[in-house]
């Protein structure tokens, strides 16, 4: 399948690469509402690029999904020596800013 081409400089590949959802076998493609939220982005980040003179912008991380946010919550947490909650805990609407809230 061929690449998508958000933007002149930036393709849906690069933006939904995670190696989280990689690692835990989840696939991090986004849904129909989510692809418009990603193509924003990704607009978004053209203009910065251009305010750059061009120069490249490396993305690591420019989505990710639910299941691939409450994967990084569950981590995020046993790193700072919390109590990680059980995966199941974690609410599909949590995001990080969310969880850490909590």
């Amino acid at each position: 399948m061929p690449t998508q081409q958000l933007t002149a400089h930036f393709t849906l590949d690069e933006m939904i690469q995670s190696q989280t959802a990689a690692r835990m076998g989840i696939s991090n493609v986004p849904n129909a509402d989510e692809l418009t939220e990603v193509k924003a982005t990704a607009d978004l980040l053209e203009r910065i690029r251009d305010r750059l003179s061009g120069k490249p912008i490396l993305i690591s991380s420019g989505f990710r999904n639910s299941a691939s946010i409450r994967q990084w919550a569950v981590r995020a947490a046993a790193r700072i020596s919390l109590a990680a909650p059980p995966t199941s805990s974690v609410p599909a609407s949590a995001t990080p800013c969310r969880f850490a809230r909590r």
